[in-house]
């Protein structure tokens, strides 16, 4: 099966399955990646139903191929159907050879690197193959429990700086995508990472689409003057609720509007997830603010491969090892 043979399999497959992420799905990949600049791997069985998939974007990178992921795209595999066992030594065994048939058909490239999401235990297939591997957290929250279990459950101190604004601060959804582009543009010069126009366009098309197919809200903590102090843009997908993008507000950081409007975030969540995914942060001033919540580290496979030598050794001097 040829590329774009296998992009029309999934992107058929996609319509009908609703297990698929958000993430995973073309036209978020033709939106961040671009129509012509992403593929898809498919491992399939004798009768051609899709086992498993993995999505890359193909980027130039010093003037050579590079296999990754594209802007605003937490991961980009590896989906797996769901498999009708309860072996644990059958499930992995299942996976491995699901795995190792992706991994045979990926194309050659200077540069190999995929973020695996979670659910992914086992990688050794990857290993197998000479790849590489570090580990990227996330944190996550179970949402099946009634709203005072999980509020129980935060730190103490998470609890105080919320109940302490709790009254100061109105949680309001957000309709003008241009007010929240200059929200984040904001967030992101204040810490020197300034988004690029390119950036922000791709935003707002992935917002259209969030909002024509109703899998998304942008919330904010608004103050009684009318201030917004924080915002927050929710993307709902396959059964998780992820915090996309967001942060306080510059002039705001000191007033803990981010802790208020996470509480409210996730008890909206509550009604259409059952997972609050923060994908976190390996920061030491950003982790600890979402285990605050209750949160549990989850490790996502940072898995890379260089070519030769020669690339390994560029990819330590300018440090896209994922470390």
């Amino acid at each position: 099966m040829n590329p774009t043979e296998s992009k029309q399999v999934w992107s058929s497959h996609c319509q009908e399955d609703d297990d698929v992420p958000v993430f995973m799905q073309p036209w978020w990949w033709d939106i961040t990646a671009g129509e012509e600049h992403w593929e898809v791997v498919l491992a399939q069985s004798k009768k051609q139903s899709i086992l498993g998939a993995l999505l890359y974007a193909q980027k130039q990178f010093f003037g050579v191929k590079r296999l990754t992921l594209p802007v605003f795209t937490p991961i980009n595999g590896v989906w797996f159907s769901k498999h009708d066992t309860d072996k644990a030594h059958s499930f992995y065994s299942k996976r491995r050879k699901i795995l190792s048939q992706i991994i045979r058909q990926l194309p050659r490239a200077a540069f190999h690197d995929f973020k695996l999401h979670y659910t992914l235990e086992d990688w050794l297939p990857f290993k197998w193959a000479g790849y590489k591997q570090t580990t990227q957290y996330t944190q996550t929250l179970d949402l099946t429990p009634d709203e005072t279990t999980l509020y129980e459950a935060f730190k103490g101190g998470t609890r105080s700086k919320i109940n302490k604004v709790r009254e100061r601060f109105e949680m309001v959804e957000i309709k003008d995508i241009k007010r929240f582009l200059d929200h984040i543009n904001r967030v992101a010069a204040f810490k020197n990472i300034p988004y690029t126009k390119q950036n922000l366009h791709t935003i707002g098309r992935l917002h259209q689409e969030i909002e024509q197919r109703d899998l998304g809200t942008i919330l904010a903590a608004k103050d009684e003057k009318g201030d917004i102090h924080a915002m927050i843009y929710i993307v709902f997908s396959a059964g998780t609720a992820h915090y996309w993008l967001g942060g306080a507000h510059p002039e705001f950081r000191d007033t803990n509007g981010m802790y208020f409007l996470l509480w409210e975030a996730i008890k909206k969540s509550k009604s259409r997830a059952g997972v609050f995914d923060f994908d976190g942060s390996n920061h030491p001033n950003i982790a600890p603010v979402f285990t605050g919540f209750g949160a549990i580290p989850q490790s996502n496979h940072y898995i890379y491969r260089s070519k030769n030598l020669f690339y390994k050794i560029l990819r330590q001097i300018i440090n896209k090892d994922g470390g």
